[in-house]
């Protein structure tokens, strides 16, 4: 955010982190992810899961459960659902308010009903799509909870290089099953004391028994060392040394034909579907035209 540069001397705001973080993200569409949350739950390591609603209707690997049971296994377990679109945003689709809505806020709440505690979101890529638009992160940030916070600097145009869009950092895949390759750059995290994430698209990119002889080598190090958490995990954590810069008071305006996204500004008031997604806090107003 704008005041990264201010504050990040702060030892009140921005600390270096304790010990190593790493993140795994399942993110895509394959049928295999019973697979990999068979493996995480038996290693006792949290797998962060990106999808969607209709995804989830669909039958495992396994023959046996939905993607939605899966899913439900993985959260009970200890890991996380993500919010994932499989919409294409273009330009023209960016200044549509119904579109910006169901993109965000539908698609969050339909994995909400199936029972799945969503806070955070990632997105595909695709031909076309404009994911790093200031429109895009003003939608987010009025529907999620995740903000970047030890990321890149969050402004408009990078908005997805920061946290939402954090698995720009280093696909499985790009080590090739090589567990040594892998192994050393776990080495290097830790002793760096860094927050990563790793994303894999199942089987496609990486083999079982390749991410199973990573995680016995991350527990070999101890949670002392290294640990696997999610997003929640790490925002529960850290998220408040922030939320002194970032969570001001604010004044909320509300008519029946509203079409803004954000609604603190008169002239450009919300609908109330819309004013219901944004995270209303202790202090806030919300006026009535």
């Amino acid at each position: 955010n704008g005041n990264y540069e201010e504050f990040k001397n702060d030892p009140v705001v921005y600390n270096e982190f304790d010990k190593a973080y790493i993140t795994f993200v399942y993110k895509g569409v394959n049928d295999d992810i019973d697979k990999f949350a068979d493996l995480f739950i038996s290693k006792n390591a949290s797998l962060c899961f990106s999808t969607y609603s209709e995804n989830l209707l669909n039958i495992a690997s396994n023959r046996t459960e939905t993607k939605q049971d899966v899913a439900l296994r993985i959260q009970k377990s200890g890991g996380e659902i993500l919010s994932q679109n499989y919409q294409v945003a273009t330009a023209e689709k960016l200044n549509n308010s119904e579109f910006m809505y169901e993109y965000y806020a539908v698609a969050m709440q339909k994995l909400k009903n199936m029972g799945l505690d969503v806070n955070g979101i990632l997105f595909p890529s695709g031909n076309d799509q404009i994911m790093g638009s200031p429109d895009s992160a003003k939608w987010v940030y009025s529907t999620y909870d995740y903000s970047d916070l030890y990321g890149e600097p969050y402004d408009g145009l990078e908005a997805f290089s920061s946290v939402y869009n954090r698995w720009s950092g280093t696909g499985l895949n790009d080590f090739n099953n090589d567990t040594k390759e892998i192994k050393t750059y776990i080495d290097k995290l830790i002793q760096n004391r860094e927050w990563v994430v790793l994303y894999f698209e199942g089987l496609s990119d990486v083999n079982i028994e390749t991410v199973s002889e990573v995680l016995d080598y991350i527990n070999s190090k101890g949670t002392d060392t290294i640990e696997v958490v999610t997003y929640k995990k790490m925002y529960d954590r850290f998220a408040e040394k922030e939320s002194v810069i970032n969570n001001t008071v604010k004044t909320y305006y509300v008519s029946a034909d509203g079409t803004g996204w954000d609604g603190t500004d008169i002239e450009d008031p919300i609908s109330l579907d819309v004013l219901n997604t944004n995270k209303i806090k202790t202090g806030d107003t919300v006026l009535f035209k």
